[in-house]
């Protein structure tokens, strides 16, 4: 069991890296990929210009990120993260869940459901730490599925 799940993660890993040279290779060569993720996430439905800004800046982050969370535990990641309120990991580890639902959908093992929640109680719980004072969260937290929705409907990634 444990072989056939390496040999998904592996073979999904080798996929998202080779995606993510090919658009670094294309921020490289000028603006081309800002263009092409403001094209994308332009129509998405919020009333907030900085959680379209936010949306955009997950996607460029985890461009250069050395954090994979593919092969560790997200309910250990999000449950340490919780504990001790950090704000850094739970940011992360929702962002990361926003990249995979949207990006790498089928790399996902456990149900579009678990992950969600996961990401939306880390989103908000990133409001509450910052003392509820960037509602860019807490618009997250609350529609995280529709963006995800939005995002797959655009046919972002292909």
């Amino acid at each position: 069991m444990v072989s056939n799940s390496w040999s998904i993660t592996a073979r999904n890993t080798r996929q998202a890296i080779f995606r993510h040279k090919t658009m670094t290779e294309i921020i490289l060569s000028g603006e081309a990929f800002d263009d092409y993720l403001q094209e994308h996430i332009a129509n998405i439905d919020t009333s907030l210009k900085e959680t379209r800004a936010y949306i955009q800046s997950i996607f460029k982050g985890l461009l250069y990120s050395e954090h994979d969370l593919s092969k560790q535990s997200i309910t250990l990641v999000y449950s340490e993260a919780r504990s001790v309120r950090d704000f850094s990991k739970l940011q992360e580890l929702a962002d990361w869940i926003f990249f995979a639902r949207t990006a790498f959908p089928k790399s996902l093992k456990a149900s579009e459901e678990y992950y969600d929640t996961i990401a939306r109680s880390s989103y908000y719980r990133c409001y509450v730490i910052l003392d509820r004072k960037w509602p860019c969260f807490e618009e997250l937290a609350d529609r995280f599925p529709r963006f995800v929705m939005q995002l797959k409907d655009t046919n972002i990634f292909g």
